[in-house]
């Protein structure tokens, strides 16, 4: 059964414009990180900015917040995981996770209530906001070196 050419293309242009409005209704669900006045400069201070490009600037990093208290409870956050990703890419060597090779990768966890560290291993599934350590004998290393005071968290 052939179309007639004009109704193909109208049934395509029909096509197009839903695809557009789709497209559209994706762009607008995006979530957009909050671009408020109080933002954490390098040096982990917290600053009010008025210029809404520096404010879109220092969003893009994730470093913009509605509050100045939910400024410095990020910048205790921040410090806390960049100096275990250093500390984890010293004792590391090099290493990085491959999550296809079906060996055990080891990360910290601290257990607040109690004041302790401790850690766990995972084989199979990356948890974006956990830094993973090559072995049992360098993350038992981290451990100690925390809990030793030689890293602040």
């Amino acid at each position: 059964m052939n179309r007639p050419i004009d109704q193909i293309k109208k049934e395509l242009e029909e096509a197009l414009a839903k695809a557009e409005a789709l497209k559209g209704e994706i762009e607008a669900a995006k979530w957009d990180p909050p671009k408020g006045p109080y933002v954490l400069s390098h040096d982990g201070s917290c600053n009010y900015i008025h210029s809404d490009i520096t404010r879109g600037a220092y969003a893009k990093h994730g470093r913009c917040f509605k509050t100045r208290e939910a400024a410095e409870k990020a910048n205790v956050v921040f410090t806390r995981f960049q100096r275990l990703y250093q500390l984890a890419l010293e004792l590391n060597d090099g290493w990085e996770p491959d999550w296809n090779d079906g060996t055990l990768k080891y990360t910290v966890e601290a257990n607040y209530e109690y004041g302790s560290y401790y850690w766990i291993a995972d084989r199979v599934g990356v948890n974006l906001s956990i830094i993973y350590f090559k072995n049992k004998a360098t993350v038992e290393k981290a451990i100690q070196m925390i809990e030793n005071g030689l890293l602040e968290l």
